[in-house]
């Protein structure tokens, strides 16, 4: 009996979740949103005004910064500009290298027996895996050196042993930081405009020659579920030629139907019907008014790639 139930329920589920009607729609998404994980945008600008207030309270005494890549290259290099400090990585500094200076690509080679302490800088640490693995590569290559281990956020629910942070935040949030944006897929279902995000807005020239050679600007090393453009319909053929071109991987591709797609009200019926019935977690959008509007008229979650505002 009860095996019949669960079979009733997901059924159910199924229907609400793939339903056209707006109305059971918005209801899905209104309660998917109380029910689900709380969605944390951290913008660069945010992120900047940090490291540089988190400089501000550390300590220099320490002779070179490590940094995890990708992103706590990012913050590393910030500290060891502002300290006039060397960088460096876990696999450069275990062969005997370092950047000089913030404007010198050239890597050098070091001697260290001058360096006793070091920074290992990262973005952010919940489990403490990274932290962890990189700490042990350079204590079993250098021994003898002093380790600090520093994170610029630190989940609140995390036990790893930092020495010290700037902020913590909560690992019950899904926290996408600006750049881990394109790297990391922390929503389930994500939905992302075209023009002005995938690629460089369109600027007055001819529009085939723009389609045709449009330059790409952010894209996903993940797959994207649906791309939702006020392109018209008649140009599918020569978009999915420079998605595939760009290497964009979607589900789904939505275009307007109408060949003018000049009125922004009906680009925002249309993206409003679409965004109702994919239902994604998240919305990825590029013009603020269309990304406001979005949101309120559907309760989608919608990250404005042109204000950085997330609107929740």
């Amino acid at each position: 009996m009860y095996r019949y139930i669960r079979k009733g329920i997901n059924l159910v589920k199924q229907y609400i979740k793939t339903s056209d009607n707006p109305a059971i729609a918005e209801t899905y998404i209104l309660s998917s949103n109380l029910i689900g994980p709380n969605y944390n945008y951290i913008p660069m600008m945010m992120i900047s005004s940090d490291i540089f207030e988190w400089c501000k309270k550390i300590s220099s005494d320490f002779d070179i910064v490590v940094a995890i890549p990708r992103s706590g290259m990012i913050i590393g290099s910030v500290i060891a500009s502002y300290f006039g400090k060397p960088l460096s990585t876990p696999d450069m500094i275990i062969e005997g290298k370092q950047w000089m200076s913030s404007i010198s690509t050239t890597k050098h080679n070091i001697n260290l027996n001058f360096y006793n302490t070091i920074l290992v800088v990262d973005d952010s640490i919940c489990s403490g895996q990274q932290m962890e693995h990189n700490v042990n590569l350079i204590q079993s290559y250098l021994p003898n050196k002093k380790i600090i281990k520093a994170v610029l956020y630190k989940s609140k629910e995390s036990s790893y042993p930092i020495d010290f942070f700037y902020k913590e935040v909560s690992s019950q949030n899904l926290n996408q930081y600006d750049f881990s944006l394109m790297h990391q897929k922390l929503a389930a279902n994500i939905a992302c405009d075209l023009d002005g995000i995938l690629c460089k807005d369109y600027a007055g020239q001819n529009y085939d020659d723009f389609l045709r050679n449009a330059i790409p600007h952010r894209i996903p090393t993940f797959e994207i579920d649906s791309i939702v453009t006020a392109r018209p319909e008649e140009y599918r053929e020569i978009t999915e030629e420079w998605l595939k071109k760009h290497n964009v991987r979607y589900k789904k591709l939505y275009m307007l139907p109408e060949h003018n797609n000049t009125d922004i009200q009906k680009v925002l019926k249309f993206k409003t019907n679409i965004l109702l019935k994919e239902k994604p977690d998240l919305y990825w959008e590029s013009n603020p008014y269309l990304a406001k509007e979005c949101h309120e008229r559907t309760g989608i979650r919608t990250l404005c790639f042109e204000n950085g505002i997330l609107y929740v």
